[in-house]
Protein backbone atom coordinates (compact mmCIF):
# COMPACT_ATOMS: atom_id res chain seq x y z
CA UNK A 1 0.00 0.00 0.00
CA UNK A 2 2.83 2.35 0.84
CA UNK A 3 4.43 1.76 -2.57
CA UNK A 4 1.21 2.60 -4.40
CA UNK A 5 0.78 5.83 -2.45
CA UNK A 6 4.36 6.88 -3.20
CA UNK A 7 3.87 6.18 -6.92
CA UNK A 8 0.65 8.19 -6.95
CA UNK A 9 2.34 11.12 -5.17
CA UNK A 10 5.22 11.07 -7.67
CA UNK A 11 2.72 11.02 -10.57
CA UNK A 12 0.78 13.99 -9.13
CA UNK A 13 4.01 15.91 -8.60
CA UNK A 14 4.98 15.46 -12.29
CA UNK A 15 1.51 16.54 -13.46
CA UNK A 16 1.61 19.61 -11.22
CA UNK A 17 5.08 20.55 -12.56
CA UNK A 18 3.86 20.26 -16.17
CA UNK A 19 0.83 22.40 -15.34
CA UNK A 20 3.07 25.13 -13.84
CA UNK A 21 5.19 25.19 -17.00
CA UNK A 22 2.10 25.30 -19.24
CA UNK A 23 0.52 28.13 -17.23
CA UNK A 24 3.80 30.10 -17.30
CA UNK A 25 4.05 29.73 -21.08
CA UNK A 26 0.40 30.74 -21.53
CA UNK A 27 0.85 33.85 -19.38
CA UNK A 28 3.96 34.78 -21.34
CA UNK A 29 2.12 34.39 -24.66
CA UNK A 30 -0.86 36.42 -23.41
CA UNK A 31 1.46 39.23 -22.32
CA UNK A 32 3.13 39.21 -25.76
CA UNK A 33 -0.22 39.38 -27.51
CA UNK A 34 -1.32 42.22 -25.27
CA UNK A 35 1.82 44.19 -26.15
CA UNK A 36 1.21 43.71 -29.87
CA UNK A 37 -2.49 44.58 -29.71
CA UNK A 38 -3.34 47.25 -32.30
CA UNK A 39 -5.90 48.79 -29.94
CA UNK A 40 -3.21 49.82 -27.46
CA UNK A 41 -1.92 53.28 -28.43
CA UNK A 42 1.59 53.21 -29.85
CA UNK A 43 4.31 55.44 -28.51
CA UNK A 44 4.06 58.59 -30.60
CA UNK A 45 7.19 60.55 -31.35
CA UNK A 46 7.63 63.94 -29.64
CA UNK A 47 6.47 66.12 -32.51
CA UNK A 48 3.13 64.31 -32.67
CA UNK A 49 2.74 63.98 -28.90
CA UNK A 50 3.03 67.76 -28.45
CA UNK A 51 0.02 68.28 -30.68
CA UNK A 52 -2.12 65.31 -29.74
CA UNK A 53 -5.26 67.41 -29.25
CA UNK A 54 -5.32 69.05 -32.67
CA UNK A 55 -2.87 68.68 -35.51
CA UNK A 56 -2.41 71.51 -37.95
CA UNK A 57 -0.80 69.96 -41.01
CA UNK A 58 0.37 71.93 -44.02
CA UNK A 59 2.06 70.25 -46.93
CA UNK A 60 3.36 71.26 -50.30
CA UNK A 61 4.92 69.64 -53.32
CA UNK A 62 7.81 71.53 -54.85
CA UNK A 63 10.59 71.26 -57.41
CA UNK A 64 14.23 72.03 -56.73
CA UNK A 65 16.63 71.91 -59.69
CA UNK A 66 19.30 69.89 -57.91
CA UNK A 67 16.82 67.57 -56.15
CA UNK A 68 13.80 67.22 -58.44
CA UNK A 69 10.24 66.80 -57.14
CA UNK A 70 9.57 66.33 -53.46
CA UNK A 71 7.36 67.39 -50.61
CA UNK A 72 7.47 69.14 -47.28
CA UNK A 73 5.13 68.53 -44.37
CA UNK A 74 4.77 71.22 -41.73
CA UNK A 75 3.26 70.08 -38.43
CA UNK A 76 1.86 72.84 -36.20
CA UNK A 77 4.04 75.43 -37.90
CA UNK A 78 7.28 73.43 -37.57
CA UNK A 79 9.08 71.50 -40.34
CA UNK A 80 8.35 67.80 -39.85
CA UNK A 81 9.29 66.02 -43.11
CA UNK A 82 11.42 67.22 -46.04
CA UNK A 83 11.34 64.39 -48.61
CA UNK A 84 13.00 64.70 -52.02
CA UNK A 85 13.67 61.04 -52.74
CA UNK A 86 11.25 58.15 -52.99
CA UNK A 87 10.94 56.53 -49.54
CA UNK A 88 11.30 52.75 -49.14
CA UNK A 89 13.47 52.43 -52.25
CA UNK A 90 17.18 51.71 -51.97
CA UNK A 91 19.52 54.45 -53.10
CA UNK A 92 18.60 58.02 -53.87
CA UNK A 93 15.86 57.61 -56.48
CA UNK A 94 14.01 60.87 -57.13
CA UNK A 95 10.35 61.51 -57.89
CA UNK A 96 10.09 61.86 -61.67
CA UNK A 97 6.69 63.56 -61.68
CA UNK A 98 4.94 66.07 -59.48
CA UNK A 99 1.95 63.72 -59.28
CA UNK A 100 4.12 60.94 -57.81
CA UNK A 101 5.42 63.21 -55.06
CA UNK A 102 1.87 64.40 -54.39
CA UNK A 103 0.49 60.84 -54.05
CA UNK A 104 3.12 59.90 -51.46
CA UNK A 105 2.70 63.23 -49.67
CA UNK A 106 -1.06 62.63 -49.34
CA UNK A 107 -0.44 59.11 -47.99
CA UNK A 108 2.00 60.42 -45.37
CA UNK A 109 -0.41 63.19 -44.31
CA UNK A 110 -3.17 60.58 -43.99
CA UNK A 111 -0.91 58.45 -41.75
CA UNK A 112 -0.06 61.46 -39.56
CA UNK A 113 -3.78 62.23 -39.17
CA UNK A 114 -4.36 58.59 -38.15
CA UNK A 115 -1.52 58.91 -35.60
CA UNK A 116 0.57 56.24 -37.37
CA UNK A 117 4.07 56.96 -36.18
CA UNK A 118 6.47 56.99 -37.79
CA UNK A 119 4.51 57.60 -41.00
CA UNK A 120 6.66 55.28 -43.11
CA UNK A 121 5.87 54.24 -46.67
CA UNK A 122 6.39 50.66 -47.85
CA UNK A 123 7.34 49.34 -51.28
CA UNK A 124 3.90 47.68 -51.43
CA UNK A 125 2.22 51.05 -50.85
CA UNK A 126 4.37 52.64 -53.56
CA UNK A 127 3.32 49.86 -55.96
CA UNK A 128 -0.35 50.45 -55.15
CA UNK A 129 0.15 54.16 -55.91
CA UNK A 130 1.80 53.27 -59.25
CA UNK A 131 5.22 54.62 -58.27
CA UNK A 132 8.35 52.72 -59.28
Amino acid sequence: MKLVAHGYFSYCKKIFHKMKITITILLFMISLLACNNKNIPKAIDNKLAESEISLKINSKVSYIDSLGWGYDIILNGKPYIHQFHIPALAGDKRFERESDAQKVQKLVVWKINKKISPPTVSVKELDSLGIK
